[in-house]
């Protein structure tokens, strides 16, 4: 798990969970979520790897993805939803055989109906195309370039994405019966 701001809190929820065991890769300063990859990469150990944003929550297989992923020999794949219709999230177009074509940021209008889920595939060496110690967002600096330079691909979904980035949002995805008043 890659913590910053309040990573404490984080890690010592999480570590009472005992479900699981918890590797953290904590940065002393924020790094945007491509720098936070980055930094995690000693921890890295598969390949390909997959990302999960931690202030969102969709309902998917990983499993799935990954094989798409693997299927279509992507160096990315980006889970999409065609579930949400706001303009406070990023969409994404694609093209022919689910290839990424575009990434339009949050707030802007697009023709297109897919959002990005916060869900990632990577290939090990997408993690070359990040520079160290460097504060870089995956979402503004990263992905819009590597859809001209790499098989970037999306698979679509019409599962809900639930921003869980606030207290109030996380009832919400509560009251839909996603997750539990556990925290799992």
């Amino acid at each position: 798990m890659a913590t910053g701001y309040l990573g404490d809190q984080v890690e010592e929820h999480v570590l009472c969970r005992g479900d699981a065991s918890y590797i953290f890769s904590k940065e002393s300063r924020a790094l945007g979520t491509a720098g936070a990859i980055k930094f995690a990469e000693p921890f890295l150990h598969s390949d390909p790897f997959i990302i999960l944003n931690g202030d969102s929550f969709i309902n998917y297989p990983l499993g799935t993805l990954l094989n798409y992923h693997r299927d279509d020999s992507s160096d990315v794949t980006v889970l999409l939803s065609s579930a949400i219709k706001e303009l406070e999230y990023g969409k994404v177009q694609m093209g022919h055989n689910r290839r990424v074509t575009s990434f339009v940021e949050k707030f802007e209008q697009s023709p297109t109906r897919l959002t990005n889920a916060g869900v990632y595939c990577f290939n090990y060496k997408i993690l070359n195309e990040i520079p160290r110690n460097k504060r870089v967002s995956l979402e503004l600096d990263c992905l819009p370039t590597w859809v001209s330079r790499f098989l970037v691909t999306g698979i679509e979904t019409q599962e809900m994405v639930y921003d869980i980035g606030t207290v109030d949002r996380y009832r919400i995805a509560q009251s839909a019966e996603l997750i539990s008043e556990s925290g799992q």
